[in-house]
């Protein structure tokens, strides 16, 4: 799926409220939010130019350097992941150099021939007029062809350049560049970088909108949430909850099913936490009330704010023990869901990153119900353990979303759900899928993603499934019945 390909992202220089160069492709300490749509679901992909340096071969500036800079050797693990992470997670440019009239992009990419890294340029002339043409690379030229002004935001009125890009390895594409807001419409260009490493002619289809950004003195449509923006819950709200626990080992099984309806009592937000009293109630899978009480939930700004504030498609380890990695946003009309994945490692004095293989987890934070969705898988000798917690809907000021009927009955007992095996792992080409006593017309689908949430295969319900043309890896594979019930497990492809 083309939305792997992470794009290349440009926008023009802003300092201290003057534009310092007319055209810029990259605003200087400018929050923007790009869009994409792909099969029918609309992702978010935020761009950070924060760092700069004065150099004899000019002005070179970096993208995320703040964050990075957080990030203990950054640099060393983002080389030690070509296995365990998909190289589209570091396919964001490394740095450009900026000069009186042009900008040279520098990119670092995962080589699909050498599986090592290679660098590669692009020449923008940010200052060309129309019918201007220049070589950008060996293999790509750009031409400047329109000029006209526009409309941005419903509020915004600025000159907006199109420029047409013709590779020898992809057709020819169209990008649009505001004069003061950087690139308003773009395609993938490490899409182009791939195409040529791997020597082969792509269509470049997908189209990245900005649809928002924010810097010191403007803000203009879509912005990525801050910390606060994922815990507005007020009083009255509610939350619909389901809550699924398996346990097995060479002797026993072991699960549990329950759904949870949690009311929100009050709520209480301080400048470095959110405090919620809740009131829960708990009922069985077949719609039982079980227990009704009261707790205090509590979110801290200082756990779990570095991650929410981190730029897409970045790493981190947090305290030598976190392994993350922050996937694409997915925007819907009324929220934007933020996820982000998760291992226990732990670094050596040397920058060396070791994993426990045998754990692994996902979060998604909503900007409408805050907490989303958790998913946690954990293996060894003593057993495995899977975990999926998450909100199937909500009342949020007295407006519903998503499913809010409790339910009266599940459709395939979560047991035999549970007591799916899947063979061998890790896994060359055929995964084979014993269901049990579940007849296989009772699943809808199954479904594979990768550790970024990304959807890598969508299967029916077969014994065998080819999963030789997927990149080696750890994949979750999410088994869906008729009635949406579900039960996730991992595999290794080798």
């Amino acid at each position: 799926m083309k939305l792997l390909l992470i794009p290349l992202l440009f926008l023009s220089v802003l300092v201290n409220g003057v534009y310092a160069q007319d055209w810029a492709l990259f605003p200087l300490h400018q929050k923007s939010l790009y869009s994409i749509t792909v099969d029918n679901k609309t992702y978010a992909h935020s761009i950070n130019l924060d760092g700069e340096k004065q150099t004899s071969t000019g002005k070179v500036q970096y993208f995320d350097s703040t964050y990075k800079s957080t990030v203990p050797c950054y640099y060393e693990i983002k080389n030690q992941l070509n296995f365990f992470i998909p190289s589209s997670l570091f396919e964001k440019p490394d740095s450009l150099v900026i000069n009186t009239d042009s900008t040279l992009i520098y990119t670092n990419y995962l080589s699909y021939t050498t599986n090592e890294f290679v660098k590669d340029t692009l020449l923008f002339i940010t200052k060309a007029k129309v019918g201007e043409t220049w070589q950008a690379n060996s293999y790509t030229t750009i031409s400047c062809i329109d000029i006209a002004y526009q409309t941005l935001f419903d509020t915004v009125k600025d000159s907006v350049k199109t420029w047409k890009i013709e590779s020898s390895y992809c057709d020819d594409f169209l990008i649009t560049l505001s004069k003061n807001y950087g690139l308003v419409t773009m395609h993938s260009f490490n899409a182009l970088f791939n195409a040529k490493e791997e020597n082969s002619f792509i269509e470049i289809t997908d189209i990245y909108t900005l649809s928002g950004f924010e810097n010191s003195q403007q803000k203009e449509g879509l912005i990525k949430p801050k910390f606060n923006d994922y815990f507005r819950l007020q009083t009255g709200d509610i939350l619909f909850l389901r809550d699924y626990y398996y346990y097995t080992n060479v002797i026993t099984q072991y699960y549990w099913l329950y759904f949870y309806k949690d009311s929100i009592v009050s709520s209480f937000h301080s400048p470095d936490s959110v405090h919620y009293l809740i009131h829960r109630s708990t009922y069985s899978e077949n719609g039982t009330l079980l227990s009704q009480r009261n707790y205090t939930q509590f979110h801290l700004k200082s756990q779990i704010g570095t991650f929410l504030s981190a730029p897409t498609n970045s790493l981190g380890v947090d305290d030598n023990s976190v392994f993350i990695t922050n996937s694409l946003s997915i925007i819907t009309k009324d929220r934007i869901d933020y996820p982000y994945n998760y291992s226990i490692a732990y670094l050596t004095d040397s920058c060396q990153i070791n994993f426990y293989h045998d754990f692994t987890g996902s979060r998604t934070y909503s900007s409408l119900e805050g907490f989303k969705h958790l998913n946690t898988y954990q293996g060894g000798g003593a057993g495995e353990t899977n975990t999926n917690y998450s909100v199937m809907g909500s009342i949020i000021n007295g407006k519903k979303y998503g499913n809010t009927t409790l339910p009266t009955q599940v459709g395939i007992n979560a047991k035999s759900l549970a007591a799916v095996k899947l063979f061998p792992n890790p896994v060359s080409n055929q995964l084979h899928v014993d269901f049990g006593d579940i007849p296989t017309n009772y699943i809808q689908q199954i479904v594979f993603t990768d550790i970024l949430g990304r959807t890598c295969l969508i299967s029916e319900a077969s014994t065998t499934i080819d999963m030789s043309y997927l990149a080696k890896g750890l994949y979750f594979v999410k088994l869906i019945d008729t009635a949406n019930n579900s039960m996730v497990s991992t595999v290794v492809k080798e």
